[in-house]
């Protein structure tokens, strides 16, 4: 028995070895005899590259894409960036526009700019803005882009030049459609743009955060306007460091309901830097091209402005554009010159406060150097070449002049601290001192 009982400990023992040697060389070889499958790290950053990319590369800084367009296509993960190599991506390297971002947090960027559009990315190109058609029941070949980034999707556009050689002959032409959110820094949008109906970015409902960029067009720089499917008014926020130069027939060309924040810009324009002339919100298709009567427009009447100091109340206005002191953050330091008419207001109920370091035409009580040495607001009724607030825009203002004087604040009392003041309750002995 005692033999027995040990030759049957070998043979389970023996065989309990064999199957955790066995189990071992299955972990290590996967499972079934082959080498493990091993996770891919996730790719943060997707290159692209216009002459040496191709489209059934894996995207890699060695092995490229070479469209944006297709890049696009892959990145579905919130948070990636697609790497631009410097180069014109258009029609002849395989692109179709307009160029749609639909996922969100995608980062465009670029490379080279500054030095020459030959060096850095160029987007060059044009295409059917069905997108924006359909939000705005507008007919087809009403409206075209070069880049659409979709409504509800944020993106961020780093150091590129988006625009197209192609002059616009029919419709409305914007370099780029912000329905959604963008993040801009270093660009130029409208590059080369040219047609009575071109602009730089059109702002339906979305929104555009630019810091140093330079926009511009033959109609309009930017062009912002409600639509009913957005959630709230389009906001534009334009600053430093640098200035963002906007250029064309108009700067800012709005329906009234925009939030603008501005700062450190030049205005180069030919008609106006502000103007409000677009349909109301309520309309189903706001139309962004010029109005004849715009910019000869004039009030029926013409009263001198009404000079505040500069600690008034209009320093404290919460304006919705704000070229200055407005309560959105502009701090002034733009530049005003040369249009038409800078500043125009043709509706009811719009504020407006450019107070700060700006600089004007020298007229409508400037000193010789185009600066408002003391805080002025423009009413209804006002006309001139910096300003002019139609007389039928009851309730309109535009307050000019230079930064309100800061607030002092109060130095706080320590608690407890003695009264100066003898109090009819101290002791008779402190009475008697």
């Amino acid at each position: 028995m005692p033999s027995l009982t040990r030759h049957l400990f070998l043979t389970v023992g023996a065989v309990a070895l064999g199957v955790l040697v066995l189990s071992t060389a299955c972990t290590r070889r996967g499972g079934n005899g082959m080498p493990p499958v091993t996770t891919p790290t996730p790719i943060a950053i997707y290159y692209v590259d216009p002459v040496k990319g191709s489209d059934t590369n894996p995207g890699t800084q060695t092995a490229p894409f070479k469209t944006i367009t297709h890049a696009l296509k892959v990145v579905k993960t919130a948070g990636l960036t697609i790497q631009l190599n410097p180069g014109v991506y258009s029609t002849s390297s395989g692109e179709t526009f307009p160029i749609v971002v639909s996922s969100p947090g995608v980062v465009l960027s670029g490379s080279g700019y500054g030095q020459s559009i030959r060096k850095g990315v160029f987007i060059n190109g044009s295409g059917e803005d069905t997108t924006l058609e359909k939000q705005l029941k507008a007919p087809p070949h009403s409206y075209y882009a070069t880049l659409v980034v979709q409504q509800g999707v944020q993106a961020t556009l780093d150091q590129l030049y988006v625009g197209t050689r192609t002059p616009v002959t029919t419709g409305t032409f914007a370099a780029v459609d912000a329905l959604g959110s963008i993040t801009a820094n270093q660009n130029t949008f409208g590059a080369f743009v040219r047609g009575s109906g071109a602009g730089g970015v059109v702002v339906p409902g979305g929104s555009l955060s630019c810091t140093g960029c330079s926009i511009g067009g033959p109609a309009f720089a930017i062009a912002a306007f409600s639509i009913a499917s957005a959630s709230s008014p389009p906001n534009i926020s334009l600053s430093g460091p640098g200035n963002s130069v906007l250029d064309g027939a108009d700067g800012f060309r709005t329906d009234g309901t925009a939030t603008i924040m501005a700062s450190s810009q030049t205005f180069q324009t030919t008609g106006h830097a502000y103007t409000d002339v677009l349909g109301a919100s309520a309309s189903p298709s706001p139309s962004p091209t010029p109005r004849a009567d715009s910019a000869t427009a004039s009030p029926s009447a013409s009263p001198s402005p009404s000079p505040t100091s500069s600690g008034s109340s209009s320093s404290s206005q919460a304006c919705t554009v704000d070229f200055g002191y407005g309560g959105k953050g502009s701090q002034g330091g733009n530049t005003f010159r040369n249009a038409v008419v800078e500043i125009e207001v043709t509706k009811s109920g719009a504020s407006i406060c450019a107070l700060g370091n700006n600089t004007w035409n020298v007229a409508q009580g400037t000193n010789s150097f185009g600066r408002y040495a003391v805080a002025r607001t423009f009413h209804a009724g006002t006309a001139g070449k910096n300003v002019t607030i139609l007389s039928s825009a009851g309730g309109s203002a535009v307050f000019v002049g230079p930064a309100p004087a800061p607030t002092p604040t109060p130095s706080p009392t320590p608690s407890g601290s003695p009264s100066p003041s003898p109090s009819s309750s101290a002791s008779p002995a402190a009475r008697k001192r």
